[in-house]
């Protein structure tokens, strides 16, 4: 049996609320695929995006972090919105 291969994607958090508008690195999520990736580490990307924003749970919802963060793809950026979870 081969072992399978897993890939690193960063992950972004696009931050609307300031002019201009940024993506802040938030960390790296591992996994065989782009979906598998996220949904293996989505719920622990939500704490490191808090503490580099200072934001407190009543400021933000996770829900509302979750829909903000983005993977890095080579040629685009992909919402987590838009991956199977």
């Amino acid at each position: 049996m081969g072992r399978r291969s897993t890939h690193l994607y960063e992950v972004v958090y696009y931050d609307d609320s300031n002019m201009p508008p940024a993506y802040y690195l938030i960390g790296g999520a591992e996994g065989e695929s782009l979906d598998r990736a996220l949904q293996l580490n989505l719920h622990r990307l939500i704490a490191p995006a808090r503490e580099l924003l200072r934001l407190q749970p009543e400021d933000l919802a996770d829900e509302k972090i979750q829909r903000a963060l983005y993977v890095i793809r080579s040629d685009d950026l992909v919402s987590s919105q838009s991956l199977s979870m």
